[in-house]
């Protein structure tokens, strides 16, 4: 009876001391795991914390940088660590913001002025209107010409290549052509002499040149998006 108790503790020893070799080995893994972890979240931060600063620095004017002769309407921007054998990276999204909403597909757009221009853009963009003089210019450029809602008449003697605007009335004398788009928020009146013809290589021109380029509200990421 004594030797069946003896095989019996001794069973449970064994079995005892199993479970806490395993438990040691099992908090052994989890340790080294959680070690493994700390060290790669301490190489992350020490890598990516310039990143962050370098982006937080630039991310206000880096959107300002972007060029204009083109369609496009968002741009990601990448900010890489120069180190050799790390890739770590930050990025940002720049958006497009135009003043008139789409591209004109024909000459006239009498009272569509609030579906074509997006008036939220002007602050940005009054620097490069064009307010035209009691005559419109003649030459080969394409043009921009606003109209604010006191400027109600314009003369045209030749032939120019410009989108006009105008925020109320509008009325066109004199002789000549206008080839790209005219937009107006009130009515326009013109004169027999004045021609009004659609010109998409102005107005695809004008598009692209009266837009800005600024920072996407929150675009900053760390990782690259599969």
């Amino acid at each position: 009876m004594m030797h069946y108790r003896g095989m019996i503790t001794l069973t449970l020893l064994l079995l005892l001391s199993s479970f806490v070799l395993l438990s040691l080995l099992f908090f052994d893994d989890v340790l080294r795991l959680h070690l493994g972890i700390t060290a790669q979240r301490k190489s992350y931060l020490a890598h990516n914390l310039p990143l962050q600063r370098i982006s937080y620095e630039q991310k206000k004017t880096i959107c300002q940088t972007l060029g204009l002769d083109n369609d496009n309407k968002s741009e990601r921007m990448i900010f890489e660590n120069g180190e050799e054998n790390d890739r770590t990276s930050d990025f940002l999204w720049c958006k497009r913001i135009f003043l008139l909403k789409s591209t004109p597909k024909k000459a006239l757009y009498e009272g569509e002025f609030d579906l074509y221009i997006d008036e939220r853009a002007l602050p940005a963009l009054r620097a490069k209107l064009e307010f035209p003089a009691s005559n419109a210019a003649t030459d080969r450029n394409d043009h921009f010409y606003w109209f604010d809602a006191e400027q109600s008449e314009w003369e045209i003697n030749g032939n120019i290549n410009a989108v006009v605007v105008a925020q109320g009335d509008l009325t066109l004398s004199g002789k000549g052509k206008i080839s790209g788009a005219v937009i107006t928020k009130g009515v326009l009146k013109k004169a027999d002499a004045v021609q009004l013809v659609y010109r998409k290589a102005t107005v695809s021109e004008m598009w692209r040149a009266f837009s800005y380029w600024q920072l996407a509200e929150k675009s900053w990421y760390d990782f690259n998006p599969l």
